[in-house]
């Protein structure tokens, strides 16, 4: 097990961890909004599912690599997607 970074230093204080998916999310619900597009907005709602897997399985590999490290980080910063919403992804 490597321990590389401290959590609590590395990352920027966020409400979240995989913030880049939410922004992904949020985009994506925004562009099909501002279009009037309902395909688009399926297209968003399919999304979710993958975004959650690949979530999963981010959160596989960091707790693999960082154990202990990653596993207080993600005690403390519980949401995984969308902010506030601690939604359990293992």
């Amino acid at each position: 097990m490597r321990q590389i970074y401290d959590f609590k230093h590395f990352l920027y204080p966020t409400n979240f961890r995989h913030y880049s998916d939410g922004g992904l999310l949020l985009t994506s619900f925004g562009v099909a909004g501002l279009t009037d597009s309902a395909s688009r907005a399926a297209l968003t709602v399919l999304l979710i599912p993958l975004l959650h897997q690949k979530a999963r399985n981010e959160e596989r590999t960091l707790l693999e690599v960082y154990g202990p490290l990653y596993e207080e980080y993600s005690r403390e910063v519980p949401s995984t997607v969308v902010p506030f919403v601690d939604v359990e992804i293992l």
